[in-house]
């Protein structure tokens, strides 16, 4: 786990003394905080280095604690952003565009195009799909896996 951050940790770096309700804002805080940034970075938490974990753990705990109760719209909505704790996270962060699953459905009902004595020597882009020429002249226009063969 990369967070290495205690109590008593965030207590000093908040500036907070070691009264009872101090010490309590200060784990709800720590708790809060790891769990966000966990969240955030999903299945790279676990390799994000432990100083940069703490301090975006610290940030975001700092930000939280000093934030009003009641906000005027959206203004502090956005605690990890505002922090600074997620532009310190996002060389760690994994960024996905999406499920692949419909993508390596449709190309695995693709038929694999060319030979060695008919090779495919040009790809272009038609307004019917994906038109791919062949060696021997032929023509042969793709769409979502349908086939159209032209000359």
């Amino acid at each position: 786990m990369p967070v290495t951050l205690t109590q008593a940790e965030l207590s000093s770096a908040l500036r907070l003394g070691d009264s009872a309700e101090e010490t309590a804002e200060a784990s709800r805080l720590l708790s809060y905080a790891t769990v966000a940034v966990s969240r955030h970075l999903s299945d790279a938490f676990n390799g994000t280095p432990d100083a940069v974990a703490n301090e975006a753990i610290i940030r975001l705990a700092g930000y939280l604690f000093d934030q009003p109760n009641a906000g005027r719209g959206m203004m502090y909505a956005d605690a990890l952003r505002s922090s600074g704790a997620a532009m310190i996270l996002l060389p760690f962060r994994v960024i996905r565009a999406g499920s692949t699953g419909d993508a390596v459905k449709a190309a695995s009902r693709l038929q694999p195009t060319g030979s060695v004595d008919n090779p495919v020597i040009g790809i272009d882009w038609v307004p019917q799909g994906l038109q791919i020429t062949f060696a021997d002249g032929t023509v042969v226009v793709r769409d979502g896996g349908v086939l159209r063969w032209g000359a």
